[in-house]
């Protein structure tokens, strides 16, 4: 919380259902992915291994992502909440 009050310029409820209105389900995506055809031994590996792929996501897929919330939000709004193509 105290690196989101000195970081962020403000804090929204997001709802906890919507993967489309989510980036961290594409992180979390794109890290499982990788994760996936890893062959680790044991936590400890899998620890390591999961922030080494955190810290490896390029800055350009956290800027798209952040980028296309404004269209994610219009796109939810004009389904009523449905589901989106995302």
């Amino acid at each position: 919380m105290t690196f989101l009050q000195e970081n962020v310029p403000e804090v929204i409820d997001w709802p906890s259902c919507s993967p489309d209105l989510n980036p961290i389900e594409n992180i979390w995506a794109i890290i499982k992915q990788k994760v996936e055809y890893c062959m680790l031994n044991n936590l400890k590996e899998l620890e390591r291994y999961m922030i080494k792929e955190w810290q490896a996501i390029p800055e350009s897929i956290l800027k798209n992502l952040v980028d296309s919330m404004r269209r994610r939000c219009q796109e939810v709004l004009k389904k009523n909440g449905e589901l989106i193509n995302y």
